[in-house]
C-alpha cells in the first residue's frame, strides 16, 4: 500500500464514523486549544519583557550607587579606626574615572529629592529626578508618550509621567503638557534651631521653596526602568532649588565628612551588551555598588520556563485525556472491523500494513485536531488580548499585547497533537496487526 492509499482509507474510516470520530477530535482540539494558548501567554509575557529591556537599552545600562569602604589602619594609623566606615561619594572625579573604563560610552549623574507638586488646586507627594538634558537621546526618554524631553540643563521646564498627571487631577494626560506647575521643596531655616527650643518646638527648622515649571514631555508608562521616575527636572535647574537631598544616612555623612554632597547615582551606559559583564565586574572590583535589572535576567528567564512547563502541564492534562478517548476509538474500531481485517490479511495485507493503516488513523485525529486546535487557540488569545488591553486602557494604563504565537510554537502544537494521538494508537494498531485472518472471517 502507498502513502496515498493509507492516507485515504483513513480519511474513509474516520468519515464512517462521523459522530465518534468528531467526538476524539474534539477532545484533540481542546487539548491542543488550551496548550497553545496558555504556552503563547507564557511566551508572550517573556518575549514583553525581552523586547522591552532592549528599547530600554536595559541590557547596556546601569545604575552605580554610592557605598562605604573601612579604613585602613594605614590611613588612620590607629587600631581602633580600622572598622570605621568612610563614606565614598560619587564626585566628577568618580564620574572621569568611571568613564574611562573600557567599554563605557557615557556616564551621567543623578540627582533625587522628594517634593510636593501642585496645580490647579490638586497637589501630590513625590521624588524629583535631575537629569542632564543630553540624556533626552537616550532611551526611555528618547520616546516620549507626547511632547519632548527639556531642551536644556537650565531651562524651566519639566517632564512629568502620566500616573502622576493623574494624581493631579488630569482624567486626560496629555492635557497637562503646557500647563505650569508649582513644585515645593522643604530647604533648612537658617537661624530657627534656637528659636524652636525656645518657643517651645512651634518654630519650625524647616521653610518651604516654591519654584514654577512649565511641562513640556509626558512620559510613556513602561514599568520597566530601574526606578519610577515620575518628575525629571533639568540639571542645572535642579542644582538652583534649595531643598534638603538625600537618600540615606550616609548621604549626610557624606554632607558632614566631605563639606559637600556627591551625587544620589551614576548612570552608565556600555557601548554594547558586550561590555555590560566586563564593565560590572570592573566597577565592582574598585568597591562600587551597581544595580541594573539586567542582572536580574537569567532570573527572570528561569522564572519564566517554569511558568511556561506549568501552564504547558495544564494543556497537556487535557491532550492526555483525550489521547484515552483516542486509545477508546481504535479498540472499538478494531472489534467493529474484525471481519475487515481479516479480508485485508487474506488478499495480502500483512501485519505491517494493519498497524501502519491504524496508526495513520491515529494521526489523522492528531493533525486535524491539532490544526483546529491551534486555530481556536489563536482565535482565543487574540480576544483575551482584546480584553486584556481594554481593561488596562480602562485603568488609565498602556495597553499591551501579553500573547505571542511564533511559528516554532505553533508547528510544535500540531507535532505534540500528532505524537500524543500516534502513541494513544500504537497499542490498539498492534492489537489489530496480531488479529488471526481465519478467525476473523469466521466472526459474526
Amino acid at each position: 500500500m502507498t502513502v496515498k492509499d493509507v492516507l485515504g482509507m483513513s480519511f474513509g474510516n474516520l468519515w464512517r464514523m462521523k459522530t465518534r470520530s468528531f467526538l476524539t477530535i474534539s477532545g484533540v482540539i481542546i487539548g491542543i486549544m488550551a496548550l497553545s494558548s496558555l504556552l503563547s501567554f507564557g511566551v508572550g509575557m517573556q518575549q514583553l519583557a525581552s523586547e522591552n529591556f532592549e528599547l530600554l537599552e536595559l541590557f547596556t545600562s546601569l545604575q552605580v550607587l554610592p557605598h562605604s569602604v573601612v579604613r585602613s589602619e594605614r590611613e588612620d594609623h590607629t587600631a581602633a579606626d580600622t572598622t570605621a566606615p568612610r563614606v565614598v561619594m560619587l564626585n566628577d572625579s568618580v564620574m572621569q574615572d568611571i568613564s574611562r573604563i573600557p567599554g563605557v560610552a557615557s556616564v551621567y549623574p543623578e540627582d533625587v529629592f522628594s517634593a510636593r507638586v501642585e496645580c490647579r488646586g490638586r497637589e501630590a507627594n513625590t521624588s524629583v529626578y535631575a537629569l542632564l538634558a543630553q540624556m533626552g537621546q537616550s532611551a526611555p526618554y528618547s520616546r516620549m508618550k507626547k511632547g519632548r524631553f527639556f531642551s536644556s540643563d537650565s531651562a524651566r521646564e519639566t517632564v512629568i509621567a502620566r500616573e502622576l498627571a493623574v494624581r493631579l487631577g488630569f482624567k486626560q494626560p496629555d492635557s497637562i503638557l503646557g500647563q505650569e506647575i508649582e513644585v515645593v521643596t522643604a530647604s533648612m531655616n537658617p537661624g530657627a534651631a534656637l528659636p524652636m527650643f525656645m518657643s517651645g518646638g512651634k518654630v519650625s527648622p524647616f521653610r518651604e521653596m516654591r519654584y514654577k515649571l512649565t511641562v513640556c514631555g509626558l512620559l510613556k508608562s513602561d514599568g520597566l526602568d530601574e526606578q519610577p521616575r515620575q518628575l525629571i527636572v533639568p540639571w542645572i535647574t535642579a542644582q538652583n532649588m534649595e531643598k534638603i537631598s538625600f537618600r540615606s544616612a550616609f548621604d549626610i555623612l557624606s554632607m558632614i565628612r566631605k563639606g559637600g554632597k556627591g551625587y544620589s547615582s551614576l548612570t552608565v551606559r556600555m557601548k554594547s551588551y558586550r561590555e555590560f559583564e566586563a564593565v560590572r565586574d570592573t566597577l565592582e572590583a574598585r568597591g562600587y555598588r551597581t544595580f541594573s535589572i539586567a542582572d536580574q535576567f537569567e532570573e527572570m528567564k528561569k522564572a519564566f520556563m517554569i511558568i511556561d512547563t506549568m501552564l504547558g502541564a495544564v494543556g497537556m492534562l487535557a491532550l492526555v485525556v483525550a489521547s484515552l478517548g483516542i486509545a477508546n476509538t481504535m479498540i472499538m474500531s478494531i472489534t467493529e472491523r474484525f471481519r475487515e481485517i481479516g479480508v485485508m490479511k487474506s488478499l495480502g495485507a500483512d501485519d505491517r500494513h494493519i498497524q501502519l493503516l491504524f496508526l495513520a488513523e491515529s494521526g489523522v485525529v492528531g493533525f486535524i485536531g491539532g490544526v483546529v486546535g491551534l486555530t481556536f487557540g489563536w482565535i482565543l488569545t487574540r480576544i483575551a488580548a482584546v480584553v486584556i488591553m481594554w481593561w488596562m486602557e480602562k485603568q488609565g494604563q498602556t495597553g499591551i499585547d501579553v500573547f505571542a504565537m511564533p511559528w516554532w510554537l505553533m508547528l510544535a502544537s500540531v507535532a505534540f497533537g500528532v505524537g500524543v494521538s500516534l502513541l494513544a494508537g500504537a497499542l490498539p494498531s498492534r492489537r489489530a496487526a496480531k488479529v488471526d485472518p481465519v478467525h476473523s472471517l469466521r466472526h459474526d
